[in-house]
């Protein structure tokens, strides 16, 4: 790959070149691309060649950049000749902002896939410059530079910065830890992971979200995640307490009432899955027994309740 314009058996000192690749040039150790990197020419940024040479297909030019001597591929920059003026335009005034935000921080990868090898992580609320993006069937990636090393990394977990337009969905990308519960248990969030999507496909992960839904009664309940206004819906199993054989989600007199139709052999329906409160392997007069217990011990504590609020 050669420059066309340019006569390689001109080998003059002190040449002006300026980097055109928006994510800059590499500086390496000697003209090889299997030598060290150290360190990244920035876009639009002009240098001066000393001397050049033609190997592995491309043209190198040797310079120096930040106190460091090196070689760097001069196939992503122009020669320039005369006397011109450079105007360097800042990065982020030309191209999209973001900040990480998983606490964790993201991969830096060598390409836009989680096959290529990484390169570096880019810590929590680091910002970052993002030159071009990439859609995949997972991850939005972006391709950007840290540390020196170009690379690509995942944006659904970045925020955009200066962009405060609204999301226009919201998405599970992970269920929570805890999917089946007792009746009367509370729904636990932990492990959940919920996305809001923005018009230009990108994705934030959010944590101000909140939840919907009924965990008193037994069967299948349907939890709402409620976040700006969008939705998304998650189905948890919620099984029946011993005792609580008619599914209201309380031990009450008419589940009393079942327990001594089966003590009597006149129950209509099988009580064996949740008749056995004391878990002696029958249904017997004491279940009965402990379920009257257990509705004085709700009388009680509610009575408790009560009297501490109108004191």
């Amino acid at each position: 790959l050669f420059l066309s314009g340019v006569d390689y058996s001109v080998n003059e000192k002190g040449e002006k070149w300026r980097v055109t690749s928006s994510t800059g040039i590499r500086l390496r150790k000697d003209a090889n691309t299997d030598t060290d990197i150290i360190s990244v020419i920035p876009y639009n940024h002009t240098f001066t060649v000393d001397e050049k040479k033609e190997t592995g297909g491309f043209l190198w030019g040797k310079t120096e950049y930040g106190g460091m001597s090196g070689w760097c591929v001069l196939d992503y920059a122009e020669h320039i000749r005369g006397e011109v003026e450079t105007v360097t335009v800042p990065d982020e005034e030309k191209y999209d902002q973001y900040s990480i935000t998983s606490t964790t921080g993201v991969r830096l990868r060598y390409n836009h896939g989680t096959g290529f090898d990484v390169l570096d992580v880019v810590p929590f609320e680091t910002v970052i410059t993002v030159y071009e993006t990439f859609i995949d069937d997972e991850y939005i990636w972006g391709r950007t530079e840290f540390n020196g090393k170009p690379g690509w990394c995942v944006l659904n977990y970045a925020k955009k910065l200066g962009a405060d337009e609204p999301p226009v969905d919201i998405v599970l990308r992970a269920m929570p830890q805890k999917t089946e519960y007792l009746a009367g248990e509370f729904f636990e969030n932990a492990g959940m992971v919920v996305a809001a999507k923005f018009s230009d496909g990108r994705e934030e992960i959010v944590e101000d979200y909140g939840c919907e839904g009924n965990t008193m009664v037994p069967g299948e309940s349907v939890i709402t995640v409620k976040y700006k206004g969008l939705s998304c819906d998650l189905t948890v199993r919620v099984n029946a307490r011993a005792g609580d054989i008619n599914r209201n989600g309380s031990i009450d007199p008419e589940d009393n009432y079942y327990v001594k139709q089966h003590i009597l052999g006149t129950a209509e329906n099988d009580i064996s899955t949740s008749g056995d409160i004391n878990s002696d392997g029958v249904i017997d007069v004491f279940d009965s027994i402990h379920m009257k217990q257990n509705m004085l011990s709700i009388e009680e504590n509610n009575d408790q309740i009560y009297d501490l609020i109108t004191e």
